[in-house]
């Protein structure tokens, strides 16, 4: 055999031996399905959210092998139990027609939790069958509101159905906060079919409701360009709650959108400016604009412009050349808030913060302010060695 094709196949069959043990070493951390069903009833019972979500993954991984004794766990005297147990069913994802009639039964379970868990289990395994519908369309009148979002979520599911797109635009509205979150997120996850109704609750004279509404929009990934010209005016508003969640929706309008949140950096009062600046720097912005956003923040004459831009330095780990100088002058400052930002802001600079050495000793020797002092004293010597950036 030629030496070029037996390097190939010792390659192949190496690199297939390593993924084998690679496979092995993960089959042999999982539970056997006893052990993982144990865990889930103690987990569930005690109420220990990690150790249930384990167990819940353990048995995802598991797979049909653990469908049968997790159907078991459907009827445990513990709600908690049956809870976990229909959410595990979930997990596996496989539609065994015995398991839709205790779920029918389990969307009639005295708890909420149960009987939300229910439908949207028989939403995503049965959608077509006439008991799912049935069950959701009982559940739409449920006396508990995340229920009701649960089972307009599944009418949307199943049927594509606009009147459960408002059902869940009117649960934004509920004094529930759960259901009101878990509304938001099951909109946000149906996309542009919901964002009609959500853009026409931004013409209701209630800020809380405008409020759920921008934050909703917000996480879509991308929103047409009508959105913009009723977003827009939000972002410019008085209103504390309201500014900043049309601003995070800005981010969803495209290249507008972001356009005008970066003109909001420069222009708009104080408070909308750091809001802007914040925001703006967890998009996808490309660095040269953020970092001329920064500086100018940096040089802001507002206090809190100036901080906002050092904290998304730091927050961030943005270096560049051009931001050092403005970072420097603020280990001067007479504010201890600012002395600190800067600190922080120049630890994730790395070595070209050697030039910050003289004041961080001063800071070092004679800062009056404990934890200021203490951090001037671990990025001095940080620096002093190799000059590596202050880890986290």
């Amino acid at each position: 055999m030629p030496p070029s094709k037996f390097s190939l196949l010792l390659f192949v069959a190496t690199s297939c031996g390593i993924l084998f043990e690679q496979v092995a070493a993960s089959d042999a951390t999982l539970p056997s399905v006893p052990e993982a069903i144990s865990a889930l009833r103690y987990a569930a019972t005690v109420y220990d959210e990690a150790a249930m979500k384990t167990a819940v993954a353990h048995l995802g991984k598991l797979g049909r092998s653990a469908l049968p004794q997790v159907h078991q766990l459907m009827g445990h005297e513990d709600a908690n139990v049956r809870w976990k147990a229909i959410q595990t069913l979930a997990a596996i994802g496989v539609a065994d027609t015995r398991l839709c009639p205790d779920l029918v039964t389990c969307a009639r379970d005295p708890d909420a939790d149960v009987r939300g868990a229910a439908i949207d289990v028989l939403a995503q395994l049965f959608p077509q069958h006439a008991l799912t519908h049935k069950a959701a369309t009982r559940l739409r009148k449920d006396p508990h509101p995340l229920v009701r979002v649960r089972a307009a979520a599944a009418q949307w599911t199943t049927h594509h159905d606009l009147r459960a797109v408002e059902a869940l635009a009117a649960a934004l509205q509920e004094s529930d906060w759960m259901a009101a979150r878990e509304a938001s997120f099951r909109l946000a996850s149906i996309g542009s079919p919901a964002t009609p109704v959500l853009l026409t609750l931004l013409e209701t004279p209630t800020p809380r409701i405008q409020r759920s509404a921008l934050l909703t929009l917000a996480k879509f990934p991308q929103l047409p360009p009508a959105a913009l010209l009723k977003i827009r005016p939000f972002s410019t508003s008085n209103d504390p709650l309201l500014f900043p969640a049309a601003m995070k929706a800005l981010l969803a309008c495209g290249d507008a959108g972001r356009s005008t949140l970066e003109t909001h950096c420069i222009t708009a009062s104080v408070p909308q400016r750091v809001a802007a600046l914040t925001i703006f720097a967890t998009s996808l912005t490309p660095a040269p604009v953020l970092r001329r956003l920064l500086v100018q923040n940096l040089a802001d004459p507002a206090n809190a412009c100036q901080l906002a831009a050092l904290a998304v330095i730091a927050r961030h780990r943005i270096s560049a050349p051009g931001l050092l100088q403005p970072c420097l002058k603020h280990l001067h400052h007479p504010s201890a808030d600012h002395r600190a930002a800067a600190i922080a802001a120049l630890a994730v600079v790395g070595s070209s913060a050697q030039a910050a050495l003289p004041r961080l000793r001063q800071l070092a020797d004679r800062e009056p302010v404990d934890y200021i002092r203490r951090a001037a004293q671990r990025l001095a010597l940080r620096l002093d060695n190799h000059g590596a950036p202050l880890e986290d």
